[in-house]
């Protein structure tokens, strides 16, 4: 097994989002307005969701304010949303 060299970089932020798939729908559990958004493919994004908010996090409390947020909406609404973190 071939080790990897490792950079010495670090990483200052991350992007996440967060959606719900519910009877082939795509809905922003942080924008619960935001349904039936489009899955849209591109030569240089890749696959995306087109319309779905991105949100900046720094650390893990930020992680955590937005979990919190997604799990305040969703018990309100329907349970049955899958969370996708990227």
């Amino acid at each position: 097994m071939k080790k990897l060299a490792s950079f010495p970089c670090t990483i200052s932020y991350c992007l996440t989002f967060t959606l719900g798939i519910y009877n082939e729908q795509i809905t922003d559990l942080l924008e619960p307005s935001s349904t039936n958004l489009q899955l849209r493919e591109d030569l240089k994004k890749g696959v995306y969701v087109e319309n779905l908010i991105e949100y900046n996090v720094r650390n893990v409390d930020d992680v955590v304010k937005i979990l919190l947020q997604v799990i305040c909406l969703l018990s309100t609404q329907c349970n049955s949303f899958r969370l996708i973190w990227f």
